[in-house]
Parts: C-alpha cells; sequence; structure tokens
C-alpha cells in the first residue's frame, strides 16, 4: 500500500529570534537566581566575618549594628536592584516577541510554542519571583538580632 506524503512548509519554532538576541534572553533568565545566589553569599561572608572571625565567636566587642545593617541590607538592595533589571529586560523583550504566535499567555504556558515570547516570559517570571524572594530574605535578615543575641 502505497502512502502519499505531502510537503508542507514547516515554519521556524522561534521565528522573532532576530528580535531578542540570544544574550539578552540567557542575561534575563539567570539574573535573578544568580543575584539571589550572591546576595546569600555576600550577607554569609559579611555575618560570618563580623560575628565569627576566628575560631570562637566574638562575644567581647560587638560590631557597629549600623554599620552590619547598611551592609546586610546594601547587599539586599543591589540584589533586588539587579533582579528588576532582569524583570524589565525580560518586560521588553516579551513585549517585542508576544505575538511570536497566536493566543494568549495561557497557550504560552500550555504549549510553549514560540520559543523567544516563551524564553522572555521565563525570564519575567524568574526575575520577578526573586525579586521578592531577596526583598523578603532582607526584610528578614535586617529583623534578627545581630551575632545571635
Amino acid at each position: 500500500m502505497a502512502e502519499s506524503f505531502s510537503l508542507m512548509m514547516v515554519e521556524h519554532p522561534a521565528p522573532h529570534r532576530h528580535r531578542v538576541p540570544l544574550a539578552i534572553l540567557i542575561f534575563e533568565a539567570f539574573v535573578g537566581p544568580v543575584a539571589w545566589g550572591l546576595h546569600l553569599l555576600a550577607n554569609s561572608a559579611i555575618a560570618g566575618q563580623v560575628c565569627y572571625p576566628g575560631p570562637v565567636p566574638l562575644l567581647t566587642r560587638v560590631p557597629s549594628e549600623a554599620t552590619l545593617r547598611l551592609l546586610l541590607g546594601g547587599s539586599g538592595g543591589l540584589a533586588i536592584l539587579f533582579a528588576l533589571i532582569g524583570t524589565y529586560v525580560s518586560y521588553k523583550s516579551w513585549r517585542a516577541t508576544r505575538e511570536e504566535r497566536e493566543g494568549s499567555h495561557h497557550d504560552l504556558m500550555e504549549v510553549g510554542e514560540g520559543r523567544t515570547r516563551f524564553f522572555a516570559f521565563a525570564g519575567l517570571f524568574t526575575s520577578l519571583v526573586f525579586a521578592i524572594v531577596i526583598f523578603c530574605d532582607t526584610v528578614s535578615v535586617l529583623l534578627v538580632p545581630l551575632c545571635g543575641k
């Protein structure tokens, strides 16, 4: 039994890929998580060095509370700034590619067609979520007593 196959024109899965460079898409997807990770490492290093600089905890000379809170808050503020920059860049990329495929954001999340649009939306989501996570972490670090006292 001979079956006939017709040649079909297959469209590229990311027809608007030229509108947003790949480096921007990678930046959008990873800036939030990387900012959060660096924020955690910085806070660990700052608090560890100030509160436990040697083999025993520092109990005699407590560091300046204002300085320590400024360093910990500054680390959080910088990380939030980077995550919000990632959110903004992702939003701009999503706006440039939102018509890559037909359908609403529900279709985007279910099917994932339009790779550039999908990647921009994923970067928007992750950057915004990590900005919120960093904010909550920064607030909690600023509210706890210094050096476990």
